[in-house]
């Protein structure tokens, strides 16, 4: 782990970061596939993402795009709290994956651990005391292990302040 860290994403040009917002199952597509009180993650782009907050963690439910819905069962864990530099877990279940008239059962490990923490330097200020934490998603066939559908490296950064992440950077 990493304390002390200064992440500086001020300068970056104009178009890279997209902002995105955080809504309610009032306005969302696919939002009947979730709990009514579920956070939404509208990114431009990218499937719209469903998280549930829990006392103890916060939960990604699953995703819906206009062609596929992918539903995590049991959902996975984003932040397992209380979650400090250093605090690390890994989590199992499967996707059911909906779109065309089938549904297809995918296999899914998520590795997570809050790696480092310190300053998130953004366009419009410093935000002090922010948690990275580091991801490892993996998403393989159910009835064969080495057909990798999905593999992605996500970093989002929290702070107390806020129950969602402030930023997040996906590499796929």
């Amino acid at each position: 782990p990493i304390a002390g860290s200064k992440w500086d994403y001020s300068g970056l040009p104009s178009g890279t970061l997209v902002p995105y917002r955080w809504t309610t199952t009032d306005i969302a597509p696919g939002a009947g596939a979730f709990p009514q009180d579920a956070y939404v993650l509208d990114v431009p782009g990218d499937p719209t993402a469903y998280y549930q907050a829990g006392d103890t963690a916060l939960y990604w439910l699953g995703t819906y795009s206009d062609n596929a819905l992918v539903r995590f069962d049991p959902p996975l864990v984003m932040v397992d709290l209380p979650c400090f530099i250093g605090t690390q877990w890994m989590d199992t279940g499967i996707a059911a994956v909906t779109g065309a008239g089938r549904i297809d059962i995918r296999t899914t490990v998520l590795k997570a651990k809050a790696d480092a923490w310190g300053t998130l330097v953004m366009p419009y200020g410093d935000i002090s005391n922010a948690l990275r934490m580091r991801y490892d998603l993996q998403i393989t066939s159910r009835t064969d292990p080495t057909l990798v559908h999905m593999s992605e490296v996500r970093y989002a950064w929290y702070t107390d302040r806020c129950p969602m992440p402030l930023l997040v950077i996906s590499e796929r």
